[in-house]
């Protein structure tokens, strides 16, 4: 039997007297007892369930908390990586550049130092 509020209003005794039935009453005792240990039973499966869910919620909460510093810790290290590079590229385009200077100064030195009928 479902027990439901409308179970409850509907059920109607017969009387022998000012007696109800004793036997329509035990009936229905019974049904309504398996129905509460039906619904005892019930409640003790979904807060186990909610348990298991709660537990689960907490693993996955956890992960999630590992995986964000983790990718914040690789990305950390893949700018630092990065800047060293961008340090790198600057000292090798600043050597670069006064190594081009040097060399021009060295080839119009060369050029100044050679006569004119030379050049051509």
């Amino acid at each position: 039997m479902e027990l439901t509020r409308q179970v409850l209003d509907d059920v109607k005794f017969e009387t022998k007297g000012r007696w109800y039935n004793a036997d329509q009453v035990d009936e229905f005792l019974e049904e309504l007892a398996e129905s509460v240990e039906q619904a005892q039973a019930e409640v003790a499966r979904l807060r186990q369930e909610v348990r298991g869910l709660k537990s689960e919620i907490r693993t996955v909460r956890a992960e999630k908390s590992q995986l964000e510093h983790r990718h914040d810790y690789e990305l950390e290290r893949e700018q630092a990586r990065l800047l060293e590079d961008v340090k790198a590229l600057k000292q090798f385009r600043e050597q670069f550049r006064r190594a081009i200077e040097q060399d021009a100064r060295q080839v119009l030195d060369q050029a100044r130092s050679m006569g004119s009928d030379r050049l051509l």
